[in-house]
């Protein structure tokens, strides 16, 4: 087990802060729809019922995106890699991710409030 290389290092990073995020949308969301703190889209910010909901998706999406990514980053410790692969590898898993959380977290928000 190697948790020096830069596959295994970028993913548990980044899932340290995807858990964090996650534990701040589902346990302190903000108070009220802002441009400094939060999931931030049109869509989220169109009414107070967009914006409690969004955080409450995307937060239980980062959580289990989170137990992927450190999933991924403890196999990849079993892994050799050549650094620069294993860096643009676990960069290119942590955009991907956050970028489908995101059209996740847009799709369920136009499901649920297209349908009221």
């Amino acid at each position: 087990m190697n948790l020096q290389n830069s596959f295994s290092i970028i993913l548990l990073v980044s899932a340290f802060f995807t858990f964090l995020t996650s534990y701040l949308f589902l346990k302190f969301p903000p108070k009220s729809i802002n441009w400094f703190y939060g999931y931030r889209t049109i869509n989220s910010m169109k009414t107070k019922a967009h914006w409690n909901f969004a955080h409450m998706y995307s937060g239980k999406k980062f959580l289990i995106f989170g137990l992927i990514l450190t999933i991924l980053g403890l196999i990849g410790s079993f892994i050799s890699l050549n650094n620069i692969l294993g860096s643009v590898l676990a960069i290119t898993i942590s955009i991907l991710g956050f970028i489908n959380i995101i059209l996740k977290t847009e799709k369920a928000i136009k499901r649920k409030f297209n349908s009221n």
